[in-house]
């Protein structure tokens, strides 16, 4: 029988920079029956501190305002982590920057499980001891069965080849692409005040598939936005592991396609029928809303994957 883990928290140190995710995130995880206040009593430990670095959520592009306490400073999270580690429980880390790769740095150590936001399939063959840590979106809809006038659709900045290649598709075959520089989002969309780019929304609203095509990183926000609105995710990421995987059927509700097929979407959309969108959409709908549409649905869905990652670890 499957082992529901319990959690807590270890080390706190007011002199640690936090953020709002870290703020939510710890006040779902106190709520969740799977706390307990004793951190000897509990299967994994957390960090009572901010580790994750979430500079995005929930305003887009205004790094500074993410911090509710201190602001970015890597000498003080590498010495934080630095004594998490030296724990010798079971531990997880939840790591929201893409360049921080603390993946591979834990990968000897078999009490520590990260989860993070940006995995790599080749870092999950690396290090079986890792979940994908799905992005909070900024943008939030409602998903809808309403009839979807666009076949297919990305609005944002080309900042990877990939999306260049969907920019070229625009207007062809039902396929709705359009350009938009990352910093005309700064300042237009806050997910705390429930501010979005209408544009966006409109067109999330409007379209059977939308593109979620990688940009800096493998991981996209735009993933779980298209989610909430109820349009089907079309993954162009090579190698880029779909949040919570492990619990999440995502060949029901999403596409993942090569980079390099880019060229053919259009066809490939063409092959799935009305019917199969609808099953899609259902399946889509019913993760967002049981997995991903609070953060206390991230964080049960965060202990689901350790349940199963228990096996795995062992106390130090």
């Amino acid at each position: 029988m499957l082992k529901e883990v319990t959690v807590s928290l270890a080390l706190p140190d007011d002199s640690m920079p936090r953020t709002l995710f870290w703020e939510r995130f710890l006040a779902a995880l106190k709520s969740s029956p799977r706390y307990v206040e004793d951190p000897d009593q509990a299967d994994f430990l957390f960090p009572a501190e901010d580790v994750s670095f979430e500079t995005n959520w929930p305003r887009f592009g205004q790094n500074a305002s993410a911090f509710v306490r201190g602001g970015i400073d890597v000498e003080c999270w590498s010495a934080y982590i630095a004594e998490f580690v030296k724990l010798p429980q079971r531990l997880c880390v939840v790591n929201m920057h893409p360049d921080f790769r603390l993946v591979t740095l834990m990968e000897g150590l078999r009490n520590m499980v990260v989860a993070d936001v940006s995995l790599a399939g080749w870092e999950r063959a690396v290090n079986p001891r890792t979940i994908s840590m799905p992005a909070l979106p900024i943008s939030v809809g409602t998903p809808g069965f309403d009839r979807r006038v666009v076949k297919g659709s990305f609005r944002g900045a080309l900042s990877h080849p990939c999306r260049r290649e969907l920019a070229k598709l625009h207007g062809k075959e039902g396929i709705y692409c359009e350009t938009a520089e990352g910093r005309a989002y700064v300042g237009q969309i806050d997910a705390e005040a429930g501010r979005q780019d209408e544009a966006f929304a409109m067109l999330m609203r409007a379209s059977e598939f939308a593109f979620v095509p990688r940009g800096d990183s493998l991981f996209s926000y735009r993933f779980l936005e298209a989610a909430s609105f109820g349009a089907i995710p079309v993954v162009m990421s090579d190698g880029w592991v779909l949040p919570f995987d492990r619990i999440v059927n995502w060949a029901d509700a999403a596409l993942h396609l090569p980079e390099n097929q880019v060229p053919a979407v259009s066809g490939i959309l063409d092959k799935f029928s009305e019917a199969r969108c609808h099953e899609m959409r259902i399946a889509l709908t019913e993760a967002w809303y049981s997995r991903f549409s609070s953060m206390e649905k991230i964080v049960e869905g965060l202990c689901q994957e350790l349940d199963l990652l228990y096996p795995l670890t062992e106390c130090y």
